[in-house]
């Protein structure tokens, strides 16, 4: 009887090809299907990363997954089940599963939804580790995330309000700001922290904006998304 295949989730960075680790670039080229989230616009970003790093052939079968940001967690649930089905198809063949995402495999990423519905079953499943946008963001930077005993919080941006992070002691690290970006300004300057917050907007990416100082008033970008990342020095 042939052996399933291994599921592995792979965090490729943020954006560019060059940051993703060899321990991924072996195993991306080792595995026959590359399976990748894609947007409702159809754009598979983490996918992109890989095709620039130039290790994509024709001979491996895309796997584009869909995934629904409804609320009710029932529907979130099937969504996950439906995509680990289609990884399934191709574990049971004998074939590795290499699921790519954006920047690290452990936060706030979907490759663990996926693994969460094949461990049970017994598929073997692996997890390899990337960089973190809101590293990549403070070496641009040239920015310490911490020194010495400082924290850093890390915070999701789709929080009503930051009333109590701000007041967290250390480095605050607020993520998927753009939708949110003027409202965290606005908070940021009531309480005379934009000279200590800097601002990285598509780090790694072709058109990528890196403000090291939101107090110098330098001009913001006309249009920001889900790859924004402020950080606030504490």
């Amino acid at each position: 009887m042939k052996e399933n295949g291994t599921f592995y989730g792979i965090g490729v960075g943020p954006g560019d090809p060059e940051l993703i680790t060899v321990k991924a670039l072996k195993t991306i080229k080792s595995c026959p299907v590359i399976a990748a989230p894609r947007t409702a616009n159809g754009d598979m970003v983490a996918l992109n990363i890989v095709w620039k790093a130039g290790i994509l052939t024709e001979s491996k079968k895309i796997l584009a997954m869909d995934f629904t940001m409804d609320k009710d967690p029932a529907k979130r649930i099937e969504n996950y089940r439906i995509n680990a089905e289609a990884a399934a198809k191709y574990l049971e063949q004998g074939q590795d599963v290499a699921m790519v995402t954006l920047g690290d495999v452990s936060l706030y990423s979907t490759v663990h939804y996926i693994a969460n519905e094949l461990t049970p079953r017994s598929y073997n499943t692996v997890m390899i580790p990337g960089v973190p946008s809101f590293s990549a963001a403070a070496a641009a930077l040239r920015i310490p995330l911490a020194e010495m005993d400082e924290p850093v919080h890390i915070i999701p941006s789709v929080r009503n309000n930051h009333d109590d992070d701000l007041d967290l002691p250390g480095t605050k690290v607020l993520m998927k700001a753009g939708r949110h970006l003027h409202r965290t300004l606005d908070e940021l300057d009531r309480r005379g922290l934009l000279d200590v917050t800097s601002l990285a907007v598509n780090c790694g990416i072709d058109d990528e904006i890196l403000i090291k100082n939101l107090g110098d008033n330098e001009p913001l970008p006309d249009k920001t998304g889900y790859f924004t990342t402020i950080i606030v020095k504490g």
